[in-house]
């Protein structure tokens, strides 16, 4: 993971701006070693290019396998404040359902 931010900065030094491959690419990276806090961080950075949903579909996949179902739902009332009601695409909402189902079974209506 650290070789990874290590070349981005280098990417910076060079003058190079990182696109979303770059930035989504570090999610998924950051998501697969344990370091979700890490890839919220990321996110952020990323808000000043254009977000697209699958940054965000990323973190929530991997809130969803931690069973952070709660913050996968905030990370999508998130992704919808930043992109508006059509910036979720098919894939997100699937996340969303799982999520819901989730949160559901955990904390059933009484």
């Amino acid at each position: 993971v650290e070789d990874a931010f290590q070349l981005l900065e280098r990417m910076r030094q060079e003058g190079l701006k990182p696109n979303q491959h770059t930035w989504s690419s570090l999610i998924m990276l950051c998501c697969r070693n344990g370091q979700l806090e890490r890839g919220f961080h990321i996110l952020k950075e990323m808000a000043e290019d254009d977000c697209t949903p699958n940054a965000y579909n990323l973190l929530m996949r991997a809130c969803n396998r931690d069973g952070q179902w709660e913050r996968s739902l905030r990370t999508f009332d998130a992704l919808v404040q930043e992109l508006g009601p059509e910036g979720p695409d098919s894939i997100t909402w699937n996340i969303v359902m799982s999520a819901r189902i989730r949160t559901a079974t955990a904390h059933p209506l009484r």
